[in-house]
């Protein structure tokens, strides 16, 4: 919903990738559909419905090949495996709080030093700013220029002891609790008359998560 409405206030057209019977992206289509008038690429790391684990390095690679920005959705994958943007090479990341079991309404935005400096706040107020008159304003500088008002003080200190934990947990030991969950559904899935399903096939949040 949000790439749809930018698309609209922007005036731009708005394509979206599909997915095979497997459920895995259609990496020819993403390919064809990328050229030099792609500005910005969204996807998501690890799908939210049968948790495959989409090719992003080499969707970043190709996305930077065309000139576009790159936007990683994380919130499926930042619980599970380790996230490192300087190997995938992104222009921003984000996941939500509340899938790393921390508290709600919280978040992460990793983004470029650079694209962070040339972004203008979408809000303003204070603790944004270094120097305040009566006809101009000096903003701070990096991430601290869109901390408008007095910040959330609780959910951060909530969310970094969220991330402690998982941390001290152990993704494999996560990953193998994970591992157990697809079949458990696939089984109960099979029972049912009315339910029908997808074989998902290709690398999975679990497999992922118990190599890590």
């Amino acid at each position: 919903m949000p790439w749809t409405r930018a698309a609209r206030q922007a005036g731009t057209k708005l394509r979206i990738v599909d997915v095979d019977n497997d459920g895995q992206l259609r990496l020819d289509q993403f390919k064809t559909m990328l050229s030099q008038r792609t500005r910005v690429v969204a996807f998501s790391h690890v799908s939210n419905v049968l948790g495959l684990v989409n090719p992003a390095k080499e969707m970043c690679s190709l996305a930077r090949q065309a000139g576009a920005r790159v936007v990683i959705d994380g919130a499926q994958a930042a619980p599970h495996i380790t996230i490192d943007v300087q190997n995938l090479d992104c222009d921003f990341y984000v996941f939500s709080g509340h899938k790393m079991l921390g508290p709600m309404g919280t978040g992460v935005v990793w983004g470029r030093q650079a694209l962070l400096e040339a972004m203008p706040p979408y809000h303003v107020g204070s603790n944004m700013a270094h120097e305040v008159d009566f006809e101009r304003e000096t903003l701070e500088h990096g991430a601290l220029k869109f901390q408008a008002g007095t910040p959330d003080v609780a959910g951060p200190v909530g969310l970094a002891a969220a991330v402690g934990f998982l941390a001290a947990a152990g993704r494999m030991r996560c990953g193998s609790m994970i591992k157990s969950w697809p079949d458990m559904g696939w089984l109960a899935c099979a029972q049912s008359p009315d339910c029908a399903s997808s074989a998902a096939s290709g690398p999975s949040i679990a497999s992922r998560s118990s190599r890590s």
